[in-house]
């Protein structure tokens, strides 16, 4: 079986690569049915991916996986001191796509939703776009299809965690077999909603972190002001 090899990669990586991470996170999300019953369509979904790995090459943090000297996963990673903001501008081609209702309740109710989720289990948390300040928060993880259950995600997760030294991770997810992979690396439910979307689909929104305790500085600050009175 072939050892995957996890690259960190950044905005000088080659034409081919950037293609290639493009390629695996349009194939990856294009089969994944609760991201597409909200991106809706196929051109969409493409140019998400495709603007999010540009920004995140340019901003942020990414991995690849390479199997047999190709790219087979792709992980997607806010840093400490960085948020989002602007990728909701990376995001506008993909919404411009999208029926204009559709487009509106992603970015009016849908998105604010999230970071109110994270924001009511951890105090002071400063989210935006699903980014906390003081911790690395992953945005993407997909593995192409055809190389899915070979482990090409747990390395991707493995590597940052080595990468982090102790601090600590967070992610959004949905669906119930993804919530078990990533308990499965360390990571520990925190808080749970689900959200009625207005085109028929309800998005599942589960947050985790790693470790399970991990705590934000106000989060600390708060235990010390209890502890004094």
């Amino acid at each position: 079986m072939a050892t995957v090899e996890i690259r960190t990669v950044d905005a000088g990586a080659s034409a081919a690569d950037k293609a290639a991470m493009k390629r695996v996170l349009t194939a990856a999300f294009g089969a994944y049915a609760p991201h597409m019953a909200i991106w809706h369509n196929a051109a969409a979904n493409a140019a998400l991916m495709d603007d999010m790995v540009e920004h995140f090459l340019e901003q942020h943090d990414v991995a690849a996986a390479y199997l047999g000297g190709e790219v087979a996963g792709v992980a997607l990673w806010v840093q400490p001191g960085h948020d989002l903001r602007g990728a909701n501008a990376a995001a506008a081609r993909a919404l411009s796509l999208l029926p204009p209702k559709r487009g509106a309740f992603l970015a009016e109710k849908a998105i604010p939703a999230l970071d109110a989720l994270a924001e009511a289990c951890l105090p002071g948390a400063e989210t935006e776009w699903h980014s906390l300040f003081e911790w690395h928060s992953l945005f993407v993880l997909g593995t192409e299809p055809r190389h899915q259950g070979r482990g090409v995600g747990a390395a991707l997760l493995a590597h940052k965690v080595a990468q982090a030294g102790g601090t600590p991770l967070c992610v959004h997810t949905n669906t119930e077999r993804n919530v078990r992979f990533y308990e499965r690396a360390g990571f520990a439910l925190r808080a749970s909603h689900s959200l009625r979307l207005p085109f028929g689909a309800t998005w599942e929104d589960r947050f985790l972190s790693l470790p399970a305790d991990a705590e934000t500085r106000a989060m600390r600050e708060l235990a010390d002001e209890a502890g004094e009175g």
